[in-house]
């Protein structure tokens, strides 16, 4: 799967209106796809179409559960958002707040939608007169009705920030329990430079009444008005709601452009800016029979852009992808595995010595790297190159501690003589504490030790993808740990982009290979042949089922058998890759390490081997 499916937040606009919600959360460049909208107003519906090209489906009626509530695509949406009517909480309504039958009837709906459909953010807005004295704790019961919800309230007035509209609105953000929160700190709102009218307005507003852009009005109307900030200046800094029904109606809380000697309603495009938008088009009242009056019933009910931009600014997409990630990925562990292990003796012993998170950190404080080693191989089937990195655990005892063993080879023998940790770099003592701490890890938690290597795993295989090469990954550079018993490799592997194969070496007998339930067929094995009586029939086990056998022999024996140029007889020091060896091949390597000195059967002579 490509991250970009993963990070891509689906959205859900309940009370769709212009699409404010939509249109604030691109703005804060969140990469947001909204798949369903729910709007009722056909005038509302048809500017939204002109401001947002996303041509998402309008189910209509949300208290309409029938028609649109069962739809599987809406399931576990990211983000839904609800800006529910507000005149019953209005001062220009009756005040009837949570009493208003229509508004329990709406908010019945939206919470039926989120607990069936429990998606993983709810974003509320409405008037500010929600949260004072006289419905503040209505409120609260309401949000309190959502389980498995938290929800975090704020106000914000966009005119406070540098903006000419003065528009009071909260916003109440839920988390479900699951993901990581959601919280807005308003403290971290986008102040700009105060703005003017002068700064929206139109310099050149087309008055044809066929495109319907404003309309002139009567100055008697305008002076009629009580209210402040009634008549825009070039210079004025504030202004009232655009909240009536039609743009020349009489209203005390409407602000009129001055317009010569005179006064003039405002434009569609100075309306547009003044919420915040910055797509303006012209002419959009001359489309879908969309008038003045409609225009401004719609966005006077619409959110203001720049207040909820600065929200969605601080929605958790970072934590969120995480989250996204690990759960995606545990689809590919085998969970009751990790469980068991996890609750056992030694799982706690190491639990209640150290944490996961030290283990995993580094001296210098950054999270330890799990992957090491990186190198490419070319391909000779088809011409691509193939990267290759691997895991280094302890190799046997290695992670033993005074209060509990482990063993990492329990089929080891000689070889440990031999080992790579006893090479190079590896035998460095700051080499083995690492060593040791990532094998602590993995023993004391083993899901979350998985969850962070295949997660390394799944982003080297995407770069490699995205090179035009295959990846494939060693997990026991220096163990011999089951890992088929821990993920499903398979399955991962064709899940993932770039992910080719995973290959070891081990010294398990032939039962390994031959269990009930069949083997990864993206697992590559080549055995280790030992000093052990065992070693020669599981060898022949190995060879039979298709897989590759290595054998450890002194120099001049390893070079009398490659003399005979058989094509599976393969020198395996040239590259411990071993994948792209023919099956059933025979892989020769040298003695290393103390096995160069020590007199044991680990090394095989010629005759042996043949």
């Amino acid at each position: 799967m490509d991250y970009s499916q993963l990070t891509k937040l689906t959205h859900v606009e309940l009370f769709s209106g212009i699409g404010s919600a939509t249109i604030a959360a691109k703005q804060a460049k969140l990469p947001i796809e909204t798949i369903a909208t729910s709007e009722i107003c056909r005038h509302a519906e048809a500017i939204r179409a002109q401001l947002v090209d996303d041509e998402a489906p309008n189910f209509g009626d949300i208290t309409d559960f029938s028609a649109w509530f069962q739809d599987e695509k809406l399931l576990n949406a990211d983000i839904v958002s609800a800006g529910f009517p507000c005149q019953s909480f209005s001062l220009l309504g009756k005040q009837l707040g949570w009493n208003c039958k229509n508004v329990q009837r709406v908010t019945n709906a939206i919470r039926s939608f989120v607990q069936q459909h429990r998606p993983l953010y709810l974003i509320l807005e409405n008037v500010t007169a929600i949260v004072n004295k006289r419905h503040a704790k209505a409120t609260r019961a309401y949000l309190d009705s959502f389980d498995g919800y938290s929800f975090d309230i704020i106000q914000d007035n966009p005119f406070d920030r540098g903006h000419l509209q003065s528009r009071g609105r909260v916003y109440v953000v839920m988390s479900r329990d699951d993901v990581p929160e959601w919280t807005i700190d308003t403290s971290k709102f986008e102040v700009i430079e105060r703005q003017t009218w002068n700064d929206v307005r139109d310099k050149r507003p087309n008055k044809n009444p066929i495109k319907g852009e404003y309309m002139v009005v009567n100055a008697k109307r305008v002076h009629s008005s009580t209210s402040p900030h009634i008549i825009l200046e070039p210079n004025s800094m504030k202004m009232n709601c655009w909240t009536r029904g039609a743009v020349d109606a009489h209203c005390n809380r409407f602000s009129y452009p001055r317009n010569g000697e005179g006064f003039r309603s405002p434009s569609v495009v100075e309306a547009l800016k003044v919420f915040g938008h910055k797509k303006t088009p012209r002419g959009l009242t001359t489309k879908e029979d969309i008038s003045r009056s409609s225009f401004f019933r719609a966005i006077g009910n619409s959110w203001h852009i720049g207040s909820a931009k600065e929200v969605f600014r601080q929605f958790p997409i970072e934590q969120l992808n995480e989250w996204k990630l690990e759960q995606y990925l545990s689809n590919f562990i085998k969970l009751d595995t990790c469980d068991r292990m996890s609750h056992t003796n030694r799982a706690k012993m190491i639990q209640s010595l150290m944490s996961f998170d030290q283990l995993m950190t580094t001296e210098h404080g950054t999270p330890r790297r799990l992957t090491c080693t990186t190198s490419h191989k070319f391909d000779m089937k088809n011409g691509r190159k193939i990267e290759t990195q691997g895991l280094y655990l302890s190799p046997a005892n290695e992670a033993d501690h005074a209060l509990f063993s482990i063993n990492t080879c329990p089929s080891s023998g000689d070889c440990k003589f031999g080992c790579l940790n006893t090479s190079g770099r590896m035998a460095l003592s700051t080499h083995a504490i690492v060593r040791r701490e990532k094998t602590w890890a993995f023993y004391g938690w083993p899901r979350l030790f998985l969850l962070r290597l295949l997660k390394e795993i799944y982003f080297n295989a995407a770069k490699a993808h995205r090179r035009g090469d295959k990846y494939q990954y060693r997990m026991n550079g220096t163990s011999d740990i089951m890992w088929e018993r821990f993920i499903y490799i398979d399955l991962f592997c064709a899940s993932i982009n770039g992910m080719d194969q995973f290959y070891d070496y081990t010294k398990h007998s032939k039962l390994r290979i031959t269990n009930k339930s069949g083997w990864p067929l993206c697992y590559h094995l080549t055995f280790s042949v030992d000093e052990k009586k065992t070693s020669k029939k599981n060898a022949l086990a190995y060879l039979a089922m298709g897989f590759s056998v290595a054998i450890v022999m002194k120099d001049d024996e390893k070079n009398r058998l490659l003399s005979l140029n058989h094509h599976r007889i393969i020198d395996g020091d040239l590259s411990d890759h071993r994948p792209q060896d023919p099956k059933g091949s025979i892989v020769l390597l040298r003695t290393k390490g103390a096995l160069r000195t020590q007199d044991t059967d680990f090394v095989k002579s010629f005759d042996w081997v043949l």
